[in-house]
């Protein structure tokens, strides 16, 4: 499927060039992503995967960059009229994140995880 057709082009160049260095792939549970057809495909290509509970967006700090990024496209209830208007925004917005705020993102992971195991795998302020 297309996704496979992805991982085919991004992800098994990377893990090539970087053969040897143990790496785990993660992945939320998205349909297309837990799918037969994908984790058949994942296990032909010995692609260890990690496993992750059914809907822990609060696990995953990409989640709410996703957020930051929407937020700032969509400011003041802003419209686009074309899909090049939309994209503009979209690329302009991302360039304007800075590694800071990517960074914070990451090291919360350690308050992320204690929440979680605090909560019993409930909810989290993330």
């Amino acid at each position: 499927g297309d996704y496979q057709e992805v991982l085919r082009q991004r992800l098994l160049p990377f893990l090539r060039l970087h053969r040897g260095q143990g790496f785990i792939f993660q992945q939320d549970n998205a349909p297309i992503h837990v799918s037969q057809a994908t984790m058949g495909w994942l296990r032909a290509q010995r692609i260890a995967v990690l496993d992750w509970p059914p809907y822990s967006p609060d696990l995953n700090p990409i989640e709410n960059l996703w957020g930051i990024l929407a937020r700032r496209v969509y400011a003041e209830n802003r419209q686009f009229q074309n899909v090049a208007e939309l994209r503009t925004a979209i690329e302009r917005a991302w360039q304007e994140i800075d590694q800071n705020t990517i960074n914070n993102l990451v090291q919360s992971m350690q308050n992320r995880i204690f929440q979680v195991i605090n909560r019993n795998g409930g909810p989290t302020d993330y």
